[in-house]
């Protein structure tokens, strides 16, 4: 039989270029999109954990506070009352720095803005990852506390205090997570929000509306 006969597979270099295109496909295609997925898992994992730590915090400084956060108490008493309406959010972190240790939690890994490693160097509002909602009451546990700050209101209003409502409110698919995102509430607990559950998840704080400021 003459080699222009044989199957194209009975020729070992045949076989060999078969498999190498093979390896060429999952090492350099299939293997980066598995680490990809692995890697935003692992920054999502980070992320929740660094809210975690910003619910034990608050917890910690209420505690010492009557069971109040921060913006429930006067600045005459080491709270942020007074600071609340003029939405500068960084004022807000700064109170709890002792409790924080460091400014690293409050960087989201996905977020492309600004860092800083001090608190002392903790100067404005984009500086912050997170978000902070209006202070629930210590009775009610299930109200927001915090979350990503790539969720958007239904209905946005001008400045940095924003209603979250539960009809409409949706996370920024073009920042940090694109899509998706985190909670943080008042007992405690995080939870990691898709788009489609946005509003359900909402609903359940137990207020009629979400009064957050906005890094």
């Amino acid at each position: 039989m003459s080699d222009h006969s044989r199957p194209f597979l009975a020729n070992p270099w045949n076989v060999l270029v078969i498999l190498a295109a093979v390896f060429f496909l999952l090492v350099f295609v299939g293997l980066p999109c598995g680490m990809n997925q692995s890697y935003r898992r692992v920054r999502q994992i980070k992320c929740l954990s660094d809210l975690k730590q910003i619910g034990l915090v608050h917890q910690q400084w209420a505690m010492n506070h009557d069971d109040l956060l921060p913006m429930n108490v006067s600045t005459n008493r080491g709270g942020t009352r007074e600071l609340v309406e003029a939405g500068e959010l960084f004022r807000h972190f700064l109170v709890l720095s002792n409790e924080l240790l460091s400014p690293k939690v409050l960087k989201c890994a996905t977020d492309t803005n600004g860092f800083t490693a001090q608190f002392s160097d903790l100067k404005n509002n984009g500086q912050l990852s997170y978000f902070l909602a209006f202070p629930p009451m210590a009775t009610n546990d299930s109200a927001l506390l915090a979350g990503d700050r790539n969720i958007r209101a239904a209905k946005p209003q001008p400045g940095r205090i924003q209603s979250l409502g539960t009809n409409g409110s949706t996370w920024d698919a073009k920042t940090m997570h694109r899509g998706v995102g985190n909670f943080l509430f008042r007992d405690g607990s995080v939870r990691n929000v898709l788009q489609n559950e946005v509003d359900a998840v909402l609903s359940r704080t137990g207020e009629p509306t979400n009064r957050i400021i906005l890094p």
